[in-house]
């Protein structure tokens, strides 16, 4: 293409150097500071909006730790039947897919074992109770 063309559409040539052989394209001191930087704001803004999510999204806070899931049981690829403790009542829900029904109150709570404190005892105790 003639120069003229190339000019008249904002086009523009790459020099010879850039297709030298051996040619290789240097990294200052600012580019690195400048990677640098923004790698360190994008962590930044991952450790913040992580911390704000923990913040906000506490359920059960509200009702001072009132409403409990104790355990669950699935019954197909998206029904559970879930028993809840509300205060000192514990209820039975079915849980599908856009509707929760209250199966059952249960008259007498039944006694359920507190979870592990850690993963490391959850673990030890599921190899002992394997036979």
């Amino acid at each position: 293409m003639p120069k003229i063309l190339l000019i008249a559409t904002g086009l523009s040539l790459p020099c010879a150097s850039a297709f030298a052989v051996g040619a290789q394209p240097t990294l200052g001191l600012w580019d690195l500071l400048q990677v640098t930087i923004s790698l360190i704001m994008v962590l930044a803004a991952i450790v913040g909006v992580t911390w704000l999510l923990r913040r906000f999204t506490r359920l059960g806070g509200a009702m001072g730790g009132a409403l409990q899931v104790l355990g669950g049981l699935s019954l197909g690829a998206r029904e559970r039947i879930v028993l809840v403790q509300v205060g000192e009542q514990q209820l039975l829900l079915g849980v599908a897919p856009g509707r929760i029904q209250m199966l059952h109150v249960l008259e007498k709570p039944l006694s359920v074992p507190p979870p592990p404190a850690d993963f490391s005892s959850a673990l030890r105790a599921m190899i002992q109770k394997e036979p």
